[in-house]
C-alpha cells in the first residue's frame, strides 16, 4: 500500500516538473517576442516632403539645411549612437557622387579626431538603391572634464544614394560593439527614402 502511495506522488511529481518547464519555455517565448517587437518599432517623421522612419526611443536632434534628420541613441554606451540624414546638391563632373564623398571625408578630418576612411565600394546596392557605401572611423573623446576615460573608437558608414540632382547621404555613427546593431537602423532609414 505504501509502495503504491509513493509510485502515485512520483508520477505526480513529473507532472509537475513537466508543468514548470513548459511554463518557463511559453514565458521565454513571450519575453523574447516583446523585445523583438519593441527593438523593431519605428517612428515617422516628415522633413522636407520626405517621410521618414527612424527608431523609436532615439531622440531627435534639432538641425539646418543640409541635414534632414540627426537622431540619437543616448542610453547606448560608451557613446551615444546617431543616425543622420542630409541632402546635398550634386556636382558637375564625370564622378559626382565619389565627390560628394571626398568632400565629406575632408570636412569630417578637419573636424573629427582621428578620421580615417576605411573602405569606399561603388556601385553599391542597398536596399534595393544603387550608390556608394563608405565605412570609416574616429576616435571621440569624453569631453565631461570630471570623469577620466579613455576615447571611444567609433565606427560608421555613409549610403550615398544620388537622387536627379541631389544626394542623399545616410550615415550612421556607433561605438565598435554597438555598429552592427546600428547597421540595422542605417537599414530601415534608407528603406523609407523615396524611389
Amino acid at each position: 500500500m505504501w509502495e503504491q502511495m509513493r509510485l502515485r506522488s512520483q508520477r505526480r511529481d513529473r507532472w509537475v516538473s513537466w508543468a514548470v518547464v513548459g511554463l518557463v519555455v511559453v514565458a521565454l517565448l513571450l519575453g523574447w517576442l516583446v523585445k523583438v517587437a519593441a527593438e523593431g518599432r519605428t517612428i515617422a517623421y516628415k522633413a522636407e516632403g520626405l517621410s521618414l522612419r527612424y527608431p523609436s526611443g532615439w531622440v531627435r536632434a534639432n538641425v539646418e539645411a543640409p541635414t534632414l534628420l540627426r537622431v540619437e541613441d543616448r542610453t547606448a554606451t560608451p557613446f551615444r549612437t546617431t543616425l543622420m540624414l542630409q541632402r546635398l546638391p550634386m556636382p558637375q563632373g564625370n564622378r559626382p557622387v565619389a565627390a560628394v564623398q571626398q568632400g565629406l571625408a575632408l570636412e569630417r578630418g578637419r573636424t573629427w579626431i582621428a578620421y580615417r576612411v576605411l573602405s569606399v565600394e561603388e556601385p553599391a546596392t542597398v536596399e534595393g538603391r544603387t550608390g556608394m557605401r563608405v565605412t570609416f572611423a574616429y576616435v571621440e573623446p569624453n569631453h565631461n572634464p570630471f570623469l577620466e576615460t579613455v576615447p571611444v573608437v567609433m565606427e560608421g558608414e555613409d549610403f550615398l544614394l544620388p537622387a536627379g540632382d541631389q544626394v542623399y547621404v545616410a550615415t550612421v555613427t556607433a561605438a565598435e560593439e554597438n555598429f552592427a546593431r546600428a547597421l540595422r537602423h542605417l537599414r530601415t532609414l534608407v528603406q523609407s527614402l523615396p524611389r
